[in-house]
């Protein structure tokens, strides 16, 4: 129904930029930088991804969560894995 409304470009550049999006902040883990994202869209209103936003804050911060949880036990598995020096 969407691409009879609005036509295939304005689909394909939707999901473009809501996959953008997505991918950009699908690598944060700190609990400020959910705030962030959020502060910035609470000031700059876009009501067509408000749901996405608020899932991508929610993985931001699960993501700062398992970090805090688990940090030492990735750093010691990464070290014994670590190739020697040649």
């Amino acid at each position: 129904m969407a691409l009879r409304l609005f036509g295939v470009d304005f689909c394909h550049s939707r999901l473009f930029s809501l996959s953008s999006f997505q991918l950009t902040v699908d690598g944060f883990a700190i609990d400020k930088m959910a705030t962030e994202v959020k502060s910035f869209f609470e000031s700059h209103p876009t009501p067509a991804v408000e749901r996405t936003v608020l899932q991508c804050c929610e993985n931001i911060l699960l993501n700062a969560a398992w970090l805090k949880r688990d940090a030492d036990d990735i750093h010691q598995y990464l070290m014994q894995r670590k190739a020697p020096p040649i």
